[in-house]
């Protein structure tokens, strides 16, 4: 993936914040993609035409990993899945809902995704809700943003 610079990173970078998951994990499962909002670019350029302009698709992990190596790809909103490889067939995905969904604001949240490793959802550039079974995945994101918190429902009182 491309080098990122530690110091000025960015989580709404999708190369960045998926950085923390490394090449093996991204190459090793197929990612959802839903509610989509996106800006690509190559060179600082817009890309007008990619993949990340729809509302929602589906890449292999090879796909992905395509992508992050030779764009910068901003997601002010959507979801953001993996999957375990060929768990999920691409033309069977019932792509969930993140707009409008109220069920994502409840701590006790569960993925409507079946064989889902982590789902994170992009809220507008200003939260991220990482919704992961792995204590040490969720371990790295904090390691990487210090400022990541737990959701509690008084997060926002």
């Amino acid at each position: 993936m491309k080098n990122i610079d530690l110091n000025n990173s960015n989580p709404f970078l999708l190369n960045d914040f998926l950085g923390v998951l490394g090449e093996d994990f991204i190459k090793t499962h197929d990612w959802i993609f839903s509610d989509i909002d996106a800006y690509v670019l190559k060179d600082e350029e817009e890309m007008e035409n990619n993949t990340f302009y729809k509302e929602k698709f589906y890449l292999t992990g090879d796909e992905l990993l395509f992508n992050l190596n030779n764009f910068d790809i901003l997601l002010v909103f959507g979801l953001v899945i993996a999957v375990k490889k060929e768990e999920v067939r691409r033309r069977e995905v019932n792509f969930p809902k993140l707009l409008g969904n109220k069920d994502y604001w409840d701590v006790d949240y569960t993925s409507s995704i079946t064989g889902q490793v982590i789902e994170i959802a992009f809220y507008d550039s200003s939260y991220i809700f990482i919704s992961c079974k792995s204590e040490a995945t969720i371990k790295k994101f904090l390691c990487k943003y210090p400022s990541f918190s737990e959701y509690t429902s008084s997060t926002f009182d």
